[in-house]
């Protein structure tokens, strides 16, 4: 081959490549005011939906909307963990509707069978959202990304055609029960400013007792009788670690007495500027130093059981006053 034909060659295959990549970039991206592009929400309205299954290669993860909650944002929704409902957090539940709301399909980039392994969804493709409710049910199959930074194809379980949906939800398909989970142990709204008062009962040899001084509200004060200061800043991290203590997971099947709850290994009370009363008992290690807990509320019954990571345990731990 001669010097001048294998430069027509190369040319050749780089205009190939370049009407290759516009021709796809066209069709992978037509104009917002393209009217065939359909809104992923006309298959999957908000407020019709009462259950959502979000499968990946790790398993899969049922999310029911409460019954006796009103449909739409804010809507209140149920985690199913081992046959059991525990409440999930709804802000997450309407980001991925705001997603849903927000995506729209292309025109089909085909109706063929053999092209599904193409764009990976094929009939055992593991990554799929399951929608149910008042419209029936529905479940899209999550491909490979557009490769253009946003967006993935789909198709429809059951349907041969292939989409390209303008947003991901990969994302959410492969979230596990902790994500969903709602798992903020005291009000939303408390903070640590809001706590006035701090008892550790057990362990009993390293109990204590601290509260903020009512001459200056803002500073830690302890009895008379504890010859130990309080460190301010040791007693505020404290106070805001409890008021804002967000839990691992649920511990799912594990009753209180097998988490060692009935004796517990640690239990902190503490009183808020409202006076209420809030106790959180840590019981036994889950894994790793992690702990089962529980918590008691005005002196009502113990909450369902949840497990703490080992960081946090440290920091509820850890005595808030100065070093001698």
């Amino acid at each position: 081959m001669t010097y001048k034909t294998k430069i027509l060659s190369l040319s050749s295959a780089a205009i190939v490549l370049a009407l290759s990549f516009i021709l796809g970039t066209y069709f992978s991206y037509r104009g917002s005011g393209d009217s065939s592009r359909l809104p992923l929400s006309s298959f999957f309205p908000r407020a019709t939906v009462t259950e959502i299954t979000l499968s990946a290669e790790s398993g899969s993860i049922t999310l029911a909307r409460n019954q006796e909650n009103p449909a739409g944002k804010g809507s209140s929704w149920s985690v199913i963990i081992g046959g059991e409902s525990y409440p999930a957090d709804s802000s997450k539940l309407d980001r991925l509707f705001e997603v849903i709301d927000s995506a729209f399909l292309s025109p089909p980039f085909t109706d063929k069978a053999e092209n599904w392994e193409r764009f990976e969804l094929e009939e055992e493709a593991p990554r799929r959202i399951g929608f149910s409710g008042k419209a029936g049910k529905a479940e899209i199959i999550l491909g490979k990304g557009s490769g253009q930074g946003k967006g993935e194809y789909v198709r429809f379980s059951g349907k041969n055609e292939v989409y390209l949906l303008s947003e991901s939800l990969s994302y959410y398909s492969g979230r596990n029960a902790a994500y969903w989970s709602y798992l903020r142990l005291f009000p939303e709204n408390l903070s640590g400013r809001d706590v006035s008062a701090i008892s550790l009962e057990k362990p009993v040899k390293d109990a204590y007792t601290i509260f903020r001084d009512g001459k200056n509200a803002i500073l830690w004060a302890a009895p008379d009788k504890d010859t130990r200061k309080p460190d301010q800043g040791k007693a505020e991290t404290l106070a805001a670690t409890l008021a804002q203590l967000n839990a691992r997971s649920f511990a799912a099947g594990v009753d209180p007495s097998r988490a060692g709850l009935d004796a517990p290994f640690l239990s902190i009370s503490f009183t808020d500027s409202l006076g209420s009363s809030r106790k959180l008992l840590l019981g036994n290690e889950e894994t790793e130093k992690n702990r089962y807990c529980a918590v008691q509320e005005d002196g009502g019954s113990l909450s369902r059981v949840y497990i703490l990571d080992s960081y946090n345990v440290e920091r509820i731990e850890k005595p808030p006053f100065a070093e001698p």
